[in-house]
């Protein structure tokens, strides 16, 4: 044993989901899978993992009889991790929560794994369970027959951006395909990458050499990205208030705690006010999923970074303290801007003849509102 790691309770959205001791030179998270140690003479005999999002999971898994059960410790599948599993076994299966973190994390893990010849397929749960729940709510057998149907990782992917996508049009064809690039230009066999190129081909009713060409475009452009990071494209700039609204698309379940902590400020960034619009709409819906989001989103753009981030990943690590920080800034800058428009307000009392009363009622509100603001500041 280097370390303990649990499961919070209590369903506290500010708390973090899982706690995990502190990092010591023997105990590095983003290095080490829960459930790894126990799964050793399972995976000996069936040279088979089962990777799930956490630890109520793995133990859910170990109960139902698949005992090379193991997850991430709260975190992103990691480089470090990949190459730990690597030692014991080089094929597996993702048995993500089906919901957009869920996906968002498939995507990723699918990418690290490809890069270090990890076989994966995906066990598809139904929409917003995790083993746990349906072990809870249907029994073991359920999940036992799930796992029996795998589907492989690109046809996993290929289902779930094209249902996120308009493919009667060009432009959602090629949203399509810029979404899995990322997936292809990991594969390390030119075999397999070849054959997900004309899986992708056939199904959009593309020319293959097409698809060649663009995905040589756009390596091309990823690589001059990753060789002049100082380069930054002013026009698309994620704001503060636009990252905000894509972490919660992408996290659902604080929509309805931001929507109270945001519900008395204007948006300044047109795509938030997209953003949020949409999610209000799936919210009066009862519309959960990603693919019905996007159907509600006409700007090509917005879902192109949504996508992107549903993609990397890059927010499912620490989702809660990324949406509060995000809010607290957003919120900061709001009551400031107040407090100045205020200010200005009072020098020109005099005049504009102002009444005493409404001079009082001005000073008071700025008292307020500097002292939130530096409550805010405190919390930082």
């Amino acid at each position: 044993m280097v370390a303990f790691s649990g499961r919070t309770m209590k369903n506290d959205k500010k708390s973090p989901k899982y706690i995990n001791s502190p990092e010591t030179k023997l105990y590095k998270k983003s290095d080490l899978l829960y459930g790894i140690w126990q799964s050793r003479e399972g995976l000996r005999k069936s040279k088979e993992f089962y990777l799930c999002e956490g630890n109520v999971d793995v133990l859910a898994l170990y109960q139902t009889g698949f005992v090379s059960a193991m997850a991430p410790l709260g975190t992103a599948f990691t480089e470090g991790q990949a190459k730990l599993l690597k030692r014991y076994s080089s094929k597996g299966y993702v048995i993500f929560d089906n919901d957009a973190a869920g996906i968002a994390a498939t995507f990723k893990t699918a990418m690290i794994a490809e890069r270090h010849g990890i076989q994966l397929q995906v066990v598809k749960l139904p929409e917003k369970s995790d083993p746990a729940e349906i072990i809870e709510k249907e029994g073991p057998e359920t999940l036992k027959n799930l796992v029996k149907r795998p589907v492989q990782v690109f046809e996993f992917l290929l289902d779930f951006t094209m249902a996120s996508c308009n493919t009667s049009t060009p432009e959602g064809k090629e949203q399509v395909v810029k979404g899995l690039f990322p997936y292809i230009e990991s594969i390390t066999s030119e075999v397999k990458k070849d054959a997900c190129l004309g899986m992708l081909s056939e199904t959009l009713g593309v020319n293959n050499k097409a698809l060649i060409v663009e995905m040589n475009r756009h390596t091309m452009n990823t690589r001059n990205v990753k060789e002049k990071p100082s380069v930054k494209t002013q026009s698309k700039k994620i704001t503060d208030e636009f990252f905000l609204l894509l972490a919660v698309s992408l996290h659902r379940d604080f929509f309805q705690y931001v929507k109270e902590q945001i519900g008395e400020f204007d948006f300044q960034d047109e795509r938030a006010i997209i953003l949020y619009n949409a999610l209000i709409e799936c919210n009066k819906n009862n519309e959960s999923s990603t693919e019905q989001l996007l159907s509600r989103i006409d700007d090509d753009t917005i879902k192109k970074d949504l996508l992107e981030k549903m993609t990397t990943g890059e927010i499912d690590d620490n989702a809660e303290v990324l949406i509060n920080n995000t809010l607290q800034l957003i919120k900061i800058r709001h009551f400031e801007s107040r407090s100045l428009d205020i200010s200005r307000l009072l020098n020109r009392a005099e005049k504009e003849n102002m009444s005493w009363d409404m001079i009082h009622e001005l000073i008071h509100e700025k008292k307020s509102l500097d002292q939130e603001i530096e409550d805010l500041k405190v919390r930082e």
